[in-house]
């Protein structure tokens, strides 16, 4: 990929009103090269949990925004109220967290938003969290409420990114059926072991398209007590 091509991403890409499949295309290649300069940096982190690997994602795309003036509004951490809960008629305390939300240019907190989370992968057991507290949310409206689009980073620590997929479709099998497993997508800039999934659910929720990007964390250098941020 040419050095054009990796600098492309501007304010023009960003400028709607809408989360659409543009709007959702540009936000992955944003978390990629993302990803592709905190590798370039060494991978520094605090540790080695999803919220660890997540906060260097989010600092690496809020960089690019200012450097690019992107016309966007990303939130770490970002809490889903639900109409009942806004209303008065159901507890906040337990509003829903999305890991990243993406707002686009001119949105307000009550727009649809392109919604990211994100998840560690290797285990059989972190492949069933993958779909229960990732890809079910999303089909039950917990995540992507009023979005058709919606974005999984997962963070392979171990495994081959094709058993991992296997792993997850199986579980996905077992909780829907196999119109709702991940097939491969295009590359996301140089990142080949990336997927997509669609989603039909219930009214009047909108069918959800989910692009699932795996990351390899098998590599990265080991956490030690010289490289975690000092509190």
């Amino acid at each position: 990929m040419s050095n054009e091509s990796r600098i492309s991403i501007g304010f023009s890409d960003f400028a709607s009103h809408e989360v659409s499949r543009g709007f959702s295309q540009n936000v992955l290649e944003l978390i990629v090269e993302s990803f592709e300069r905190w590798r370039e940096e060494g991978f520094t982190r605090n540790g080695d949990c999803e919220r660890d690997f997540s906060v260097r994602l989010y600092d690496f795309m809020l960089d690019i925004q200012c450097e690019r003036n992107i016309p966007i509004s990303i939130h770490f951490e970002h809490y889903l109220l639900t109409n009942a809960m806004l209303a008065g008629h159901a507890d906040s305390a337990h509003a829903c967290k999305i890991d990243i939300a993406i707002f686009s240019w001119g949105a307000f907190p009550r727009h649809p938003h392109l919604s990211i989370e994100c998840k560690r992968l290797g285990t059989e057991q972190l492949s069933r969290r993958y779909v229960l507290e990732g890809i079910v949310k999303y089909v039950d409206g917990r995540y992507g409420e009023k979005a058709r689009y919606g974005v999984m980073v997962g963070y392979v620590m171990d495994g081959a990114p094709n058993e991992i997929v296997g792993k997850i479709n199986a579980h996905v099998e077992r909780r829907m059926d196999s119109r709702n497993c991940l097939t491969r997508s295009d590359p996301v800039r140089d990142l080949a072991t990336a997927y997509i999934s669609r989603h039909d659910r219930e009214e009047p929720l909108l069918s959800i398209w989910l692009t699932h990007l795996l990351f390899c964390m098998q590599n990265i250098p080991q956490l030690t007590t010289s490289t975690r941020t000092q509190v």
